[in-house]
């Protein structure tokens, strides 16, 4: 008899410590000050400049120290944010065109950080080829792998129980991974026209099959829906180069040999027959994500045979345009992107999240992309208990104290007494994409759609960075932590392909 699990871990609260839920404990602890320090300069000084000193602190405390929304930004960061990409706009950084007038080997180049990624050709462990992506700027090598799972609605119940745990095994191993910087689940569904579908299965059809062998193949393509879904899964892990070797041929080598015992237990987790991309599949997923309604060309080439090399490096769109603070348009169609902030608190199921992940009639594309961070075992036990300290203080601020408080609460207390028998802490977000027809209805539609899937979490839109936001979603390892350090690449890499476009 199978039983269905419950699952959702237990979420971590992170960041500062926030008194009564919005001020920061830092924040209340120099506004106390400041009252008292006022308090003092009324009484011995002078009335007017202790009120006025209490209020210019309170302003700057209020605008330069205090997050608001769901962002967790404060006024200033937020007029900074704003402030960045007006200055992008009016330097065209914000806006990027491939010249089919350039040199060859530029042509069709890809934008930004994108640009400073290389392939590197290796072997893995088993043998098997492997493509890695070198991100030389930030000193990383990522390596992806196109999985082909089993949809959980048509498994056993004790399958699916075996393959979460499995899932949470693998989970488990990232933090004892030395050198690995993160890793990503993308999960790109679109839905497409049943034509060219029903088109290959009559072509297949053997002119000397009986006529009613003819005549049940033809009533079977023709009861196909008009649309079908199409679901690509991919998983990318990315390891710092110089915690391997210091040699970075031999870092490379490192990688590639930790390549087979990731796709094992991908494989007990259900991602079911998977493979590393090679460059061609990197271009092609490049050349598809840029506009959608080229996915149809791209199948009709695999299926007649044609060898159509895309490289990734060439693989870049024909223009972005980021000026928008929040859509994204390239070659035709148009992106928006949504950042997870909070998971839901609810209790979570093998079901909770299908809209989440199926293929959407309102969207051309949808992209789900989950983060993995893995915290290192040494770090693990501090991080608990400052998260405890944290949601011990939030919790006794609070005037209402509610159920959703109450697990909120309990979750470190609960993750600590799990890390006792062999648990890790894993950081985890989530972001989503959806691409769209460039017209104000469609991206009503859209946003619509983004608001429906993301129910019980909460979220934000990724506004006034649509361009950086629409890459990390792709399964090329774009980890936020890891690019944080160096966001002048985007600008840097677009005056470097501006220079190329001008000395063609």
């Amino acid at each position: 008899m199978s039983t269905r699990m419950k699952y959702g871990g237990n979420a971590i609260p992170t960041g500062s410590t926030k008194i009564f839920g919005w001020l920061p404990y830092p924040v209340f602890g120099i506004g106390l000050g400041t009252v008292m320090a006022s308090l003092l300069i009324i009484m011995f000084i002078s009335p007017v400049v202790g009120l006025l000193v209490l209020a210019l602190t309170f302003f700057v405390l209020l605008v330069g120290f205090v997050p608001i929304g769901n962002g967790d930004k404060t006024v200033i960061q937020l007029m900074a944010k704003s402030a960045r990409h007006t200055m992008r706009k009016a330097d065209g950084s914000a806006t990027f065109v491939n010249s089919h007038l350039s040199n060859r080997q530029n042509k069709l180049g890809l934008p930004g950080f994108l640009n400073q990624i290389r392939t590197v050709d290796d072997v893995d462990g088993a043998g098997n080829p492997v493509q890695l992506l070198h991100h030389k700027s930030v000193d990383m090598a990522t390596v992806s792998l196109l999985c082909s799972p089993t949809g959980a609605s048509t498994l056993p119940q004790d399958q699916v129980n075996h393959q979460v745990s499995s899932y949470a095994g693998w989970l488990h191993s990232l933090s004892r991974d030395n050198g690995l910087l993160g890793a990503m689940i993308v999960v790109d569904s679109m839905k497409s026209s049943a034509v060219p579908m029903a088109e290959s299965i009559m072509e297949k059809m053997d002119p000397n099959a009986p006529e009613v062998s003819r005549k049940v193949l033809l009533e079977a393509t023709q009861a196909l829906p008009s649309k079908i879904s199409q679901v690509q899964t991919y998983a990318t892990l990315g390891w710092k180069l110089s915690n391997l070797d210091e040699d970075l041929e031999g870092a490379f080598a490192e990688v590639t040999q930790k390549v087979p015992k990731h796709a094992s237990m991908l494989a007990a987790a259900g991602s079911g027959q998977s493979h590393t991309m090679s460059g061609p599949e990197y271009g092609d997923l490049m050349y598809t994500a840029y506009n959608p309604h080229r996915s149809t060309e791209v199948e009709k080439e695999i299926h007649d045979g044609v060898r159509t090399v895309r490289p990734f490096a060439g693989s870049g769109p024909e223009y972005l345009n980021g000026t928008n603070k929040r859509v994204l348009l390239h070659d035709g169609v148009a992106s928006m992107t949504v950042m997870m902030d909070v998971p839901d608190p609810s209790e979570i199921t093998e079901r909770t999240y299908e809209k989440l992940f199926s293929a959407s009639d309102h969207v051309l594309r949808k992209r789900v992309a989950m983060y993995y961070r893995p915290i290192p075992a040494s770090r693990q036990r501090s991080r608990i208990d400052s998260s405890s300290k944290g949601a011990s203080t939030e919790a006794g601020s609070k005037r209402r104290f509610d159920a959703f408080g109450a697990k909120k609460s309990a979750a470190p207390k609960l993750a600590a007494n799990q890390m006792t028998s062999g648990a890790t802490l894993v950081e985890w977000s989530l972001m989503v994409t959806v691409t769209f027809e460039p017209t104000r209805k469609a991206q009503s539609a859209a946003e619509n759609e983004l608001k429906n899937i993301m129910a019980g979490l909460t979220w934000r839109f990724a506004d006034h960075v649509p361009e950086a936001a629409f890459h990390q979603t792709l399964p090329l390892g774009i980890f936020p932590w890891v690019y944080a350090g160096v966001p002048e690449l985007w600008h840097a890499a677009g005056a470097q392909k501006q220079d190329q476009k001008a000395g063609a």
